[in-house]
C-alpha cells in the first residue's frame, strides 16, 4: 500500500513538473496607434489617429512542438479625434473620442521556424476610462462598455525577448449615441448617419515582450 501510494505521489509530481516546464510568462508593452473603422467615417470631415500604449502580462502554454497558447492580460489606450463640418453654422467642429481598456486576447501561436511566429485569436475589451469631448447635436457618443476583436500578429523572438507587430480588427461596434435630455427632433436625429453609426476600434500594435519565467 505505501508503494502504491509513494508510486502516485512521484507520478504527481513528474506530471506537475513537466506541465510546469511548459508554461512561461512575463511581461509586455508597445504602442498603439489606433482609429475608429467604419462607414460612417464618410460623413466625418476629417479623422486622426491616436498615438498610444499598452502594457501588461502574458502567460503561454506550449501544446505540441511549434504550437502554443497565450493568454494576456493588458491595460490599453485607444481612440482618435476628428472633426465635422456643420452646415447651419459654417464651422468645423473638432471633437475627442479616447477611451482606455483592459484587453483580454487568446491567441493561438504557431512557431514556423526557432524564432518566427504567428499569432491568431479573439480579444474580449472592457472599457475603464474614457475621454469623449463631444459637440451638442441633439445626441453624443458614447463608448460601450465591452468590445470584441480579432488579433492578427506576426513576430520574431530572440532569446527570452520577444518582438511583435500586432493589428486588432474591430468585431463589433465599439461607440453608442446617447440622446441628450430635452432633445427636439429626435426621429431627425435619429436618421443621421452620425447616429446610425458602425464605428469598430482599429487598433496597430508594436510591442516588447519579456520571459521572465519558463522556457
Amino acid at each position: 500500500m505505501k508503494k502504491i501510494i509513494i508510486l502516485s505521489i512521484c507520478l504527481i509530481i513528474g506530471f506537475s513538473q513537466a506541465q510546469a516546464q511548459k508554461l512561461s510568462g512575463g511581461i509586455k508593452g508597445g504602442l498603439n496607434l489606433s482609429n475608429l473603422s467604419g462607414d460612417t467615417n464618410d460623413a466625418l470631415s476629417e479623422t486622426d489617429s491616436r498615438l498610444g500604449f499598452h502594457a501588461g502580462f502574458f502567460l503561454n502554454y506550449q501544446i505540441i512542438e511549434k504550437w502554443s497558447l497565450q493568454p494576456e492580460l493588458t491595460y490599453s489606450q485607444k481612440g482618435r479625434t476628428a472633426s465635422l463640418f456643420i452646415q447651419t453654422f459654417n464651422k468645423t467642429a473638432e471633437f475627442k473620442q479616447e477611451a482606455s481598456y483592459l484587453d483580454f486576447p487568446v491567441l493561438l501561436n504557431f512557431s514556423p521556424t526557432e524564432n518566427f511566429f504567428i499569432s491568431v485569436g479573439p480579444q474580449l475589451s472592457i472599457l475603464i476610462s474614457d475621454d469623449f469631448n463631444d459637440f451638442d447635436r441633439g445626441f453624443r457618443v458614447a463608448p460601450k462598455k465591452q468590445d470584441f476583436s480579432a488579433i492578427f500578429r506576426l513576430g520574431y523572438s530572440l532569446n527570452k525577448v520577444n518582438l511583435s507587430l500586432s493589428y486588432q480588427l474591430g468585431l463589433s461596434e465599439s461607440v453608442e449615441p446617447i440622446i441628450l435630455d430635452g432633445t427636439n427632433n429626435v426621429d431627425a436625429i435619429k436618421s443621421s448617419p452620425l447616429y446610425n453609426n458602425d464605428f469598430k476600434n482599429s487598433v496597430l500594435q508594436l510591442s516588447v515582450s519579456y520571459r521572465l519565467f519558463g522556457e
